[in-house]
């Protein structure tokens, strides 16, 4: 009882700083010193928070600024009320301290085409930051810690594909520079890394308008993200076979590693205090290549060795996407299709092993979730299969994961809860999708005591 008034004291708290606005947008008021935090840091392969041992543990979830920011028109069509914007978050965070997480992975963007981050170079959309500068605040009363990434790869969010767009309008690009130009070439044309450095610096130099507070001096984030899921594409005509997930065929190597080593220094330069981390999946170049799922996944640019091993870089992370990995059946190893639990004991224990042991840095599975369906496009598996089964499979998968985590006193943040209100949602799509009314989350409930152990 004692703990949750703490609780119910520090959000209200946090609620009364979200009303210390005034109407011109103007900060009027500061709480800097109303929850005392220490950065989380690094010593060795661990991280350390106020002189002891810390873990991340936790989830991850990408509508977090859309649903503070209660937008009228969210991801899923939803509404986002009174009741289903900042509301449903309270609870959601209040849900996480009882199940003893620590830390949440989030956006700062969103996803939303309707309502991107980036309106002109160096202008954003104000009821965005807002909602974020609102979010750090109630993640500090609830003593968690953040991890948010400063863009991503996909193309049909609000990442970098927004940069691409703003370069042709305001950087006067030729018309060769169209959005597939960009995505080819992002790593390596000088006008796409600079807008990208201007982006990181407006948001570490950005002041909250609640408590004043620069994002390069806030303790409750944990640690910035270069970029989720950053990969090399250099042929057009892969979107037409991959989709979602374009990738690079015998793109040359260290392409990648010259961009991650110059956007990490530039992020360092602004801000030393925070920790950083590429944002990844994780493979492996030729050098050791059968750790990966299949043979085209040595060709995206990426050596998670090689991406990790810069000094700015502070701990190493990948994410572990069997059924997405899946989609590729052509290339797929039949252990991943096949005998998933040892495809993912493999892969975090290799992947652990390189971070402590030659990386000697500490290592986190930031994502990792099933669909249950074995494969995400599994059209046949996902009509046969009765939800009850399909949360029993995913179930194991988070059981398996969680043992060979353990393992290797890892950091883990599962993908992904999504608040209740969306299951219902007729247009929600989102096959990894956790509630808490499902069965499978009793699982999770356990999960953060025996991986913080």
């Amino acid at each position: 009882m004692r703990l949750h008034l703490l609780f119910t004291s520090n959000i209200f708290l946090a609620i009364l700083a979200h009303f210390q606005i005034s109407k011109s947008g103007v900060f009027t008021h500061s709480i800097s010193n109303v929850y005392p935090a220490e950065f989380v840091k690094v010593s060795g392969t661990e991280f350390l928070q106020n002189n002891k041992t810390w873990k991340p543990v936790g989830f991850n979830t990408y509508l977090l600024i859309e649903q503070a920011a209660e937008l009228p028109h969210g991801s899923f069509h939803a509404i986002y009320s009174d009741s289903f914007g900042k509301n449903e978050i309270l609870k959601q965070f209040e849900q996480a301290i009882l199940l003893n997480f620590t830390c949440v992975r989030t956006w700062l963007y969103s996803i939303n085409s309707n309502y991107p981050l980036f309106l002109e170079d160096g202008v954003y959309d104000e009821r965005l930051l807002g909602a974020l500068d609102w979010i750090i605040v109630v993640a500090r009363a609830h003593g968690l810690k953040l991890i948010l990434s400063f863009t991503d790869f996909w193309p049909e969010s609000g990442g970098i594909s927004s940069l691409i767009l703003l370069s042709r309008k305001f950087l006067e690009l030729s018309p060769d520079h169209s959005e597939q130009y960009g995505r080819s070439s992002f790593f390596t044309d000088q006008n796409y890394f600079s807008l990208y450095i201007r982006h990181v610096e407006h948001i570490l130099l950005r002041k909250s308008k609640i408590t004043g507070t620069r994002y390069c001096d806030e303790s409750t984030v944990m640690a910035w993200e270069l970029m989720v899921s950053l990969f090399l594409t250099t042929f057009k005509f892969l979107h037409l076979f991959i989709q979602n997930e374009p990738r690079c065929r015998l793109c040359s190597e260290g392409i990648l590693q010259k961009w991650i080593w110059n956007a990490a220094k530039a992020v360092k330069s602004l801000d030393k205090r925070h920790l950083l981390t590429v944002g990844e999946e994780g493979f492996y170049a030729s050098t050791k290549n059968y750790v990966n799922p299949a043979k085209w996944a040595s060709d995206t640019g990426q050596n998670f060795i090689s991406d990790h091993i810069f000094t700015e870089i502070d701990y190493a992370s990948s994410h572990l996407w069997t059924d997405n990995w899946n989609l590729f059946s052509a290339w797929s190893r039949k252990h991943v299709k096949n005998d998933s639990f040892n495809f993912s004991k493999t892969w975090i224990e290799e992947h652990s092993s390189d971070s402590l042991n030659i990386l000697q840095k500490p290592f986190v599975l930031s994502e990792y979730g099933s669909t249950g369906f074995g494969n995400r496009n599994n059209i046949i598996g996902s009509l046969v299969t009765t939800e009850d089964q399909r949360q029993t499979k995913v179930s194991r998968f988070y059981s398996e994961v969680h043992t060979a985590l353990l393992q290797n006193r890892n950091g883990a943040l599962f993908w992904i809860w999504h608040n209740e209100n969306l299951k219902y949602l007729p247009s929600y799509q989102d096959e990894y999708g956790i509630f808490v009314s499902d069965n499978v989350f009793d699982r999770l409930r356990n999960y953060s005591q025996v991986l913080r152990s």
